[in-house]
C-alpha cells in the first residue's frame, strides 16, 4: 500500500489499518491485551508481565522520538483501525536494515479483533515494506507450533516452514527459554530473484 505522513508520525497504512508509532495512551491496551486469558498459550513466558508491556510501550516511544522512521532497523507500531482510530494490537520488524540478509517479524491482536483477517492484512503491508523497500532478502516469523491461527496466517502470506523444522522448532524452544515446540516459516523476497 502506502506510507502517509501524519502530523510527525510516519504511518504504513492498509484499506481497514494504520499502522503508526506508539503513543503513551496505548500502554494500557497493549497489557490489556497481553493479559487475556485466551492470549497467555500464545505469548511467551517472559512476554506475560504486565509491567515488561508498559516498559515496551515507553521504549519505543523513545526509540521512534530519536530515529527518522526511514533510518529505523526495528520497528515497533501500534496497529489501529482506520476508521475508528482504536487501538487492536502490535506489530514489530526485527533487523530490517536495507539489504539485510533477513527481518523478523511479529505481531500480537486482542482476540476481539481476531478471525478478521487483520493478522494478514498488516503482514502484507510489513512483508512489502521489507522487500520493497528495506530490500530485505527473507522474512521469517516464529511461533508456537500449537498457535493454528498464526500458522494459517502464514500460509495465506505464502509463508513456507524451514526446512529441518523436526529439529529447529526444539532449537528454538531453547532460544526463547519455552518448553513446547516453536516454529519457524519463512518468504523470499521475489523482487531480488527475479
Amino acid at each position: 500500500m502506502e506510507r502517509v505522513q501524519v502530523s510527525d508520525t510516519v504511518l504504513l497504512q492498509t484499506s481497514r489499518l494504520l499502522l503508526r508509532d506508539f503513543r503513551e495512551q496505548d500502554s494500557e491496551r497493549i497489557i490489556e491485551y497481553f493479559g487475556e486469558s485466551e492470549a497467555q498459550s500464545n505469548v511467551l513466558r517472559n512476554q506475560r508481565r504486565p509491567e515488561q508491556w508498559a516498559s515496551y510501550v515507553t521504549r519505543a516511544m523513545q526509540y521512534a522520538s530519536r530515529i527518522p522512521f526511514g533510518s529505523r532497523p526495528y520497528l515497533a507500531l501500534a496497529v489501529v483501525l482506520r476508521d475508528t482510530q482504536e487501538l487492536i494490537g502490535m506489530y514489530s520488524l526485527w533487523d530490517a536494515q536495507p539489504k539485510s540478509d533477513r527481518a523478523r517479524v511479529g505481531w500480537h491482536y486482542s482476540r476481539r479483533f481476531s478471525g478478521v483477517g487483520y493478522a494478514t492484512e498488516a503482514s502484507r503491508e510489513m512483508i512489502r515494506f521489507a522487500f520493497a523497500e528495506r530490500r530485505v532478502a527473507q522474512v521469517y516469523a516464529d511461533c508456537f507450533e500449537s498457535n493454528a491461527a498464526n500458522v494459517r496466517v502464514f500460509a495465506k502470506l505464502g509463508m513456507r516452514p524451514s526446512p529441518c523444522l523436526p529439529l529447529l522448532k526444539w532449537l528454538l524452544a531453547i532460544k526463547y527459554l519455552e518448553r513446547k515446540p516453536i516454529v519457524r516459516y519463512t518468504i523470499e523476497n521475489q523482487l531480488l530473484t527475479g
